[in-house]
């Protein structure tokens, strides 16, 4: 459907209700994954990606077992 001449977006946004866009997450936010994933940022893609597969392994809800349930 074209959009009609002389439409404007911004009319029908609710003003009251709006919300600006949450900040940006700091700069050590990328430092504190590859710390969790145990490897470097120069890692190749392959090891990154064994990384995170292991860790997924580990604490995975479905593969938890009863002995290992309190440590999350």
């Amino acid at each position: 459907m074209p959009i009609k001449e002389g439409y404007v977006f911004h009319e029908y946004i609710d003003k009251e209700n709006y919300k600006e866009s949450p900040p940006q997450q700091e700069e050590d936010g990328d430092e504190k994954l590859f710390e969790i994933l145990e490897i470097e940022p120069t890692d190749n893609p392959e090891i990154i990606k064994n990384a995170y597969r292991k860790m997924a392994k580990i604490y995975h809800p479905d593969l938890t077992t009863p002995e290992n349930e309190e440590e999350y």
